[in-house]
């Protein structure tokens, strides 16, 4: 991706969100992942809603980005960084992260291309 295209998709979360689906960073769900239903859908603030049991799940469970609480944008820009070979103290700095998570987005998204 060019910095044209990756300058687009930071200007729409949701086309920010259909990217990461399809590099495999988030998780696309067909089946609810407590009964098994196929009865689901969006609801409100990212997350899904099974109809037929009520359970309800964030988009990230069971994705690279469960337990990380930061917007699609900020990690695609992550993502651009790492592939410009820059280092985990820059990633900081001009991401306003801390050392933790740097580290761990990393490790996570090692082997996603960009």
């Amino acid at each position: 991706m060019n910095l044209i295209e990756l300058s687009e998709l930071l200007l729409d979360e949701k086309k920010t969100e259909q990217y990461l689906l399809e590099v495999g960073i988030l998780k696309t769900f067909y089946n609810c992942e407590k009964c098994g239903s196929s009865k689901i859908g969006r609801i409100r603030r990212g997350k899904y809603k099974c109809y037929s049991c009520k359970y309800e799940w964030n988009l990230r469970k069971g994705s690279k980005l469960e337990g990380i609480n930061l917007g699609f944008n900020k990690i695609l820009l992550f993502l651009k960084l790492v592939e410009f070979k820059i280092n985990n103290s820059n990633i900081q700095i001009e991401l306003e992260m801390d050392r933790i998570t740097v580290k761990k987005l990393r490790n996570r998204l090692k082997n996603v291309g960009g």
